[in-house]
């Protein structure tokens, strides 16, 4: 085979299509197919919990449903100096997206009196 012509491996349709999924070009520039990264940050949501996300979640599975207050105010007497009041709440969204906590459909009250969402572990 003369060697600036394309193996048959090059020309296969197969070739083209997997060569377009990986690679094309976007603006003048070259730019890699995104789907392995969305796979990847998918994946990470499986994986092992933070310390502080593994506390919050004991919490809820030893004391029961509690609006953030109450989860904030157990999780300063029994891990204190371990995380912000907002880090705790950042903390146990997570742990809602992810599938382990949940609204329990009740309203609490907050400590400042006003209505505010109970959450349990699921």
């Amino acid at each position: 085979m003369p060697r600036n012509e394309p193996t048959p491996a090059t020309q296969s349709p197969l070739f083209d299509v997997a060569r377009a999924r990986n690679s094309w070009r976007k603006g003048g520039r070259f730019v890699r197919d995104p789907s392995p990264s969305f796979e990847a940050a998918q994946s990470i949501s499986t994986e092992r919990l933070t310390d502080v996300q593994d506390r919050i979640l004991v919490l809820f599975k030893i004391m029961g449903p509690m609006p953030d207050d109450t989860l904030i105010s157990y999780f300063e007497e029994y891990y204190p100096n371990r995380a912000t009041d907002q880090s705790i709440r950042s903390r146990r969204a997570e742990l809602v997206k992810r599938g382990l906590v949940r609204d329990s459909g009740r309203d609490g009250k907050s400590k400042h009196g006003n209505r505010c969402t109970v959450w349990e572990a699921t």
